[in-house]
């Protein structure tokens, strides 16, 4: 291919990420080499692709720390390292000063019931169990009632059935505080994102009026539902028993304490809960919630950094954000640096994913939904900038079944063909890019039925007429190849890119790279 030629502002710009679309070499793990897409064949082998690094990788971070859809957007979104909340409250435990600020709390204890709710995973991307233990430890020095712990399972960042062994552990340290397991519940319950209210209103029943499953032990609930081959992720919210009686169920004349470190999965079971009660219980979380008056936090947020997406609203851009209910946070919170609320300009679509037992079931989702959407979109001519995210294949992969992955992978590039498609009839270009790997490595922990992300590089496709058979450069693919090429960046590289599209400036805090030349656009 040859050099890139000057352009003029294309619009729109249409950023597509692609959940658990990674790069490996081919062989019979691999969902997407082993599905053979032809669409994105096609695009590797006639307009610029690259591999790039995941946001984990680019970071530097502990190994045992996941990639996640929210580490990777965010990314994408400031094109620069954020400073990493888990890690200022780890040193902050270091250091001894983790039980000075929780002193804020510690005079409401004396008499009153203390419930901890928070999601208990080996996985470090939401909530992490070194805090937890610390909370515990503070407990042993400061006055308290009572004490419980309100369980919410992962299954989705670790085993699916790996909370048995982990929560039973927790309930050990517990005893040294003389608190209890209070109720368990799955994080298809608790931290829904897909605007089912029957979930979270079930998980709040579970939690203040002891209504749900019920068992005289955490063992006893554990048995029960993985009989039922109901694991962690989808695990009905059960109340724990002693005597018939719950163990424990909230009221507004107790303390709450959030315990997750990412707000955006548990905010909206923390808003309802605190609405629940007629006049509001105290609540606390470890981080700003950002529901003022209403929970207070033991932290204040770092100073938000700009993202991409802020930049184009100030410049009086359009834009549009289009994905499936699994995704939808993805391409509106995490682009606009965890904050839900809309930028002036911005636009959403948000396509339900249909409530079935199994994903498996329906592998490309509203994929059909989404596209039709996308097309209409570009056609319209309205927007300048559009993001749309894929979830599906990511959502199917972890299940570990690569003939349900590989219909993952078609259905996504059925979509590609007509959104890119619809991209080539206009001024626009489209960017193409992996938000961190899985699909293509499904060989791995088949037995217990999950997979984790993994840390491969991820694919960058840069799909526009002006740009058809021309590089960035950059070695090429040789035979649609991308395994083969070195990484040429990361996923903090993406915000430069398109502010440079869009003919827009990249503020000096990016330390990501534009992949064009000033000299290559006018």
């Amino acid at each position: 291919m040859a050099a890139i030629k000057k352009t003029v502002r294309p619009k729109p710009v249409v950023l597509i990420t692609l959940e658990g679309w990674g790069i490996a070499p081919a062989f019979s793990g691999n969902a997407i080499t082993e599905a053979q897409p032809p669409y994105f064949n096609h695009l590797i082998s006639h307009y610029p692709a690259l591999s790039l690094e995941p946001v984990l990788s680019s970071a530097g971070l502990a190994s045992g720390v996941s990639i996640t859809n929210e580490l990777s957007h965010r990314a994408i979104a400031y094109g620069q390292h954020e400073t990493d909340l888990c890690s200022i409250i780890d040193k902050r435990i270091l250091s001894g000063d983790f039980k000075n600020d929780l002193n804020l709390i510690s005079d409401k204890i004396v008499s009153r019931p203390f419930h901890i709710i928070s999601l208990v995973s080996k996985s470090t991307s939401e909530a992490s169990l070194n805090h937890l233990e610390a909370v515990i430890n503070w407990l042993t020095s400061v006055p308290h009632q009572q004490v419980f712990l309100h369980v919410i399972l992962d299954g989705r960042d670790m085993s699916s059935k790996g909370g048995q062994a982990l929560v039973l552990e927790i309930e050990k340290k517990l005893q040294a505080v003389k608190g209890e397991i209070a109720t368990i519940t799955g994080r298809l319950y608790a931290l829904d994102l897909h605007q089912h209210e029957s979930r979270i209103n079930k998980t709040i029943a579970a939690l203040t009026q002891g209504q749900g499953n019920q068992a005289s032990s955490v063992t006893e609930a554990f048995l029960q539902s993985y009989d039922k081959n109901i694991f962690d992720e989808d695990f009905s919210p059960t109340i724990i028993t002693k005597n018939d009686l719950p163990v424990a169920s909230i009221t507004s004349d107790d303390v709450i304490l959030f315990l997750n470190f990412d707000s955006i999965a548990l905010r909206p079971l923390a808003a309802t809960l605190v609405e629940y009660f007629s006049f509001l219980p105290l609540a606390f979380s470890l981080v700003e919630y950002r529901l003022e008056g209403k929970v207070q936090s033991v932290y204040k947020n770092q100073v938000p950094l700009k993202t991409f997406t802020e930049i184009i609203s100030e410049a009086g851009f359009r834009q549009l954000r289009i994905s499936d209910s699994e995704g939808f946070a993805n391409v509106t919170a995490f682009l606009n640096g965890g904050s839900e609320k809309t930028f002036s300009g911005e636009d959403r679509q948000l396509v339900v994913v249909p409530v079935v037992d199994t994903y498996q079931d329906t592998p490309s989702f509203n994929n059909e939904e989404i596209t039709k959407i996308a097309v209409k979109a570009i056609e319209d001519n309205k927007y300048d900038f559009i993001a749309i995210s894929f979830s599906n294949l990511d959502r199917v992969a972890h299940l570990g079944n690569i003939e349900v992955a590989k219909k993952a992978v078609l259905s996504i590039d059925a979509a590609l063909t007509k959104i890119i498609g619809s991209v080539l009839e206009t001024s626009g270009v489209a960017i193409i890019v992996g938000s961190h790997g899985l699909a293509e490595q499904m060989n791995e922990n088949a037995t217990d039925h999950f997979l984790p992300h993994t840390t491969n590089t991820v694919p960058f496709i840069l799909a526009g007429k002006q740009f058809a058979g021309y590089s960035l450069g950059l070695p090429e693919a040789i035979g649609g190849d991308l395994s083969i090429l070195s990484p040429a960046g990361s996923l903090l590289d993406i915000a430069p890119t398109i502010l440079k599209l869009l003919r827009l400036p990249i503020p000096k805090e990016m330390t990501g790279k534009s992949f064009f030349d000033e000299l290559r656009l006018v």
